[in-house]
């Protein structure tokens, strides 16, 4: 597992947060296959310190869903049950570090490569 640095210099480990053991309806959101397609999938972005992100929305049209974040290091974070318009606002934002600090690092996440 790799460790990050944030934009004020410290290094930190990310936490590894289990996955609820369930079962899915059929024709529901399979968060597996996402992971595994949403490599080929990221938007890439202009920043220092993220590369690329996508949303990945819940069956049925839902507004939650699955936030996939690259950053420079090669690490891919997904960040679960993110509504859509904070997506929207971290694709707009003109600082995606600043962001992920403000808004998502007190998230719970599973790093997924």
């Amino acid at each position: 597992m790799g460790l990050f640095q944030n934009l004020f210099g410290r290094v930190f480990a990310p936490r590894d947060v289990p996955r609820s053991e369930g079962t899915r309806k059929p024709g529901a959101y399979d968060s597996e296959q996402a992971t595994k397609n949403v490599r080929e999938g990221l938007i890439p972005v202009v920043s220092s310190w993220v590369s690329g992100m996508k949303w990945v929305g819940y069956a049925g049209g839902a507004r939650m869903g699955d936030l996939f974040v690259r950053f420079r290091s090669g690490v891919i974070v997904k960040y679960q049950s993110i509504d859509h318009d904070l997506y929207d606002d971290f694709f707009s934002s003109s600082s995606k570090g600043r962001f992920v600090h403000k808004y998502l690092k007190h998230k719970p996440y599973t790093v997924v490569g």
